[in-house]
């Protein structure tokens, strides 16, 4: 993606299709955090969705790739993949 447009229409159609999933909110269980540059680093995370009715949706994990521009972290990659797979990162 490279306009913040693309971004919110990604985002949005997520968040269209986890609401018809009953989806109520999330929770991050466990995170990694590595600064592997000056500018840049990599988060890891075990997130849990929620339904609105304060069930268990799905457990999921998330790594990410970021970089410091003019003092922001942006995100340059992301990946979803199984929750038992997060980076332990030291």
């Amino acid at each position: 993606m490279t306009s913040p447009s693309e971004v919110e229409s990604l985002l949005a159609a997520m968040m269209s299709a986890l609401q018809r999933r009953g989806y109520g909110r999330s929770e991050i269980a466990d995170m990694s955090v590595n600064r592997v540059s000056n500018s840049g680093a990599v988060v890891s995370v075990r997130r849990i969705r929620y339904r609105t009715d304060g069930s268990e949706l799905e457990r999921l994990g998330e790594t990410y790739m970021l970089r410091e521009v003019d003092r922001d972290w942006k995100i340059v990659a992301a990946m979803v993949h199984d929750p038992g797979a997060i980076l332990a990162l030291v």
